[in-house]
């Protein structure tokens, strides 16, 4: 039984060999894709941080919306 386990081992390690590596090509992908999601958050979470302070600090400024009023007159 061994036997027969080592030849279908030793014919089949080249499809398992290609499998391990595909294996790892799609976890590199998605190690990849979830450092760059990470980096976006990480920049998200500034500008929404500098917008808060902007808005506690008074420098928002009040901007006129003039187009209601065109089309009202």
């Amino acid at each position: 039984m061994d036997a027969v386990m080592a030849e279908t081992l030793s014919v089949k390690l080249g499809d398992i060999e290609r499998i391990d590596r595909m294996t790892a090509m799609a976890e590199a992908r998605r190690n990849a894709i979830l450092r760059e999601i990470d980096r976006h958050r990480e920049i998200l979470s500034q500008n929404l941080r500098q917008a808060v302070q902007n808005v506690e600090d008074g420098q928002l400024q009040l901007i006129e919306n003039t187009s209601v009023k065109e089309n009202a007159q």
